[in-house]
């Protein structure tokens, strides 16, 4: 592990707390000072108030998506440096819970996207 300046400053905001503190500790253990958030307005309040370097935000929080979180703190604090985390499970659980067949990876060919439309009418029954 690399030891950082000690005064950078991560606010890491994370739903799941098993995750938060594991990379919270690693992080400290790299020399990062590491405050913690468990949603959007957490980080907000701590991010009024005390100095922070970068922002690293899941994309799925409890209250707003790691995106909207990323363009309030733009709007309070233009300078700080973002970095945004995704679980591709569970991307591809919530897509699959809104669509028909969960999320198709990018880049993909055309004939991909047909195949998956053929697939998804298949298993609906419908043959039109």
């Amino acid at each position: 592990m690399t030891k950082m300046q000690p005064s950078e400053v991560i606010l890491l905001v994370e739903t799941d707390p098993l995750q938060r503190s594991t990379v919270a500790e690693y992080l400290r253990d790299c020399g990062y000072v590491v405050m913690e958030a468990i949603d959007a307005q957490e980080a907000l309040a701590v991010l009024r108030q005390q100095h922070v370097d970068f922002l690293v935000t899941d994309i799925e929080l409890q209250d707003k998506s790691g995106f909207e979180l990323s363009a309030a703190v733009r709007e309070l604090r233009p300078d700080l440096k973002i970095l945004l985390t995704q679980s591709p499970e569970r991307t591809a659980k919530i897509a699959s819970d809104l669509c028909e067949d969960g999320p198709l990876d990018r880049p993909y060919h055309p004939q991909q996207l047909v195949e998956r439309l053929k697939r998804i009418r298949v298993a609906k029954g419908t043959n039109s």
